[in-house]
């Protein structure tokens, strides 16, 4: 590419015939690529960011990961085939997901998943997992139920149990919520167990399920959230954005959820693989890079550009957040604002919720007692100063553990993140090696979410 200014070499995989091929990161014509060089089918390129000096701040931005305490696999023999994870991975895990079943009760045209035979883990299988899975981590901060439409399993409520008595400190279910609106006993057990529901909420527009979940859910998903507040069922929303489609709108969501008790908002562009992939609903441009999905979101009126930031532990084209800590009714302080950007790295950092470990925990609770000396008597800083009062209140006499944080952070914080989802034509081997989102396997394998995806549910040849 004439001109173009190169960033690093990679590998990736040729979009004809799915082989590993030499790639590397290069800008030129005001965007980034991927540029991929296959000696059967040629040159071929794919969009990575369309803002050349955000890209090179994000580059700027990373940090090293952190190892796990041990590995399923001592060897290396490739990538992806040694994942487990192996040796030549460079972060541990900050978000496990256990995909429990692949029952569904909707038939969604954008999902990553394909029809095929029902695979159900057995609650032996889980418990089995999630020991294996503190030999790696040491402790488990945060765990995601996944499928399929986890609720479907026939022993739900037996997995529940089983993350609870397992220590984990918070549970999260990855769900359309259809059961959940029809099954008060559900909803108290997610209640009772202080269950996370992560409720797919793509939009405030019925075109847009059509086109994503291939019916009319809008009605559905308002009574959700109604229902969820009314019982104090904690809740976060997830949405896939899909340029085309509701890329337009997602200001307009991000604005629902801070006026919501939602817990926290992710946003996921839409990834061409699974059904999303070769079911001919959606093509390369209803791709959407970050970086347009993150200048879209901070629109929102309660946001400002610049508020995202790269997670610095993960690489800079995969991940974006902001977190934001509620002073009163439609107010809302950036952490990274209030932080500054070099605590904020430190506390966001190599895990999945800031403030979860004893340091980071002391390192926002000091920046707090320091703010009190610093604030004015303004009708402003008056209301920051009794929102202040409150969190103190909340700290004192408590000695930290990081389910308190959560209970803390639940009532204090409120998060808004993006996670960029690659697929056969995004495939970026140096992407993968640093990802902290893994899908954990029965027999105690760690594998990478877009791994696992590509592996098991790959899209067609381009």
């Amino acid at each position: 590419m004439a001109g173009a200014k190169f960033y690093s070499q990679t590998t990736s995989w040729c979009p004809e015939c799915r082989q590993k091929v030499p790639a590397r990161i290069v800008s030129a014509d005001s965007r980034v690529w991927l540029e991929k060089v296959c000696g059967r089918h040629g040159v071929d390129r794919v969009l990575v960011s369309e803002d050349v000096p955000g890209y090179e701040r994000r580059l700027a931005h990373t940090r090293p990961g952190l190892a796990p305490l041990s590995r399923f696999n001592p060897g290396f023999a490739g990538c992806p085939e040694s994942c487990g994870l192996c040796p030549e991975h460079r972060q541990h895990t900050c978000l496990p997901v256990a995909e429990i079943t692949s029952r569904c009760d909707l038939g969604c045209p954008v999902c990553l998943k394909t029809d095929g035979d029902v695979y159900e883990m057995t609650p032996g299988e889980f418990r089995r997992a999630l020991s294996r899975l503190r030999e790696y981590e040491g402790e488990v901060m945060l765990l995601n139920l996944s499928g399929g439409e986890p609720t479907l399993h026939p022993e739900f409520g037996k997995f529940v149990n089983i993350a609870r008595s397992a220590g984990v400190a918070q549970l999260t279910v990855s769900t359309n919520g259809l059961r959940l609106l029809n099954d008060p006993a559900l909803r108290e057990l997610f209640v009772r167990g202080n269950v996370v529901a992560a409720l797919q909420f793509d939009g405030l527009d019925d075109e847009i399920y059509l086109k994503l979940r291939g019916r009319k859910l809008l009605e559905e998903k308002l009574r959700l959230v109604e229902i969820f507040e009314a019982e104090k069922l904690p809740y976060s929303l997830v949405a896939v954005a899909a340029r085309g489609v509701n890329d337009h709108a997602l200001a307009d969501l991000a604005d629902f959820f801070f006026q919501s008790e939602a817990l926290s908002l992710m946003f996921q562009p839409v990834a061409l693989t699974g059904r999303a992939g070769s079911g001919g609903a959606f093509r390369t441009d209803n791709r959407l890079t970050l970086d347009r999905a993150v200048a879209e979101i901070e629109k929102s009126k309660h946001m400002a550009p610049g508020d995202m930031a790269p997670i610095a532990c993960s690489h800079p084209g995969c991940a974006a957040s902001a977190y934001y800590f509620k002073i009163g009714p439609n107010r809302f302080l950036s952490l990274k604002d209030f932080l500054g950007f070099p605590q904020y790295q430190k506390v966001t950092s190599n895990r999945s919720f800031p403030g979860l470990d004893l340091e980071g925990h002391q390192v926002i609770k000091d920046r707090i007692y320091e703010s009190w000396s610093s604030l004015t008597s303004s009708p402003g800083d008056k209301e920051v100063r009794a929102r202040i009062r409150e969190f103190f209140k909340s700290l004192e006499g408590r000695e930290f553990t990081p389910e308190q944080a959560f209970e803390t952070g639940r009532d204090s914080v409120k998060s808004v993140f993006v996670h960029g989802l690659m697929d056969p034509l995004s495939f970026d081997f140096d992407r993968l090696v640093k990802c902290c989102n893994h899908y954990l396997q029965a027999g105690g394998r760690l594998v990478p979410m877009c791994a696992h995806n590509l592996a098991k549910h790959p899209g067609p040849p381009a």
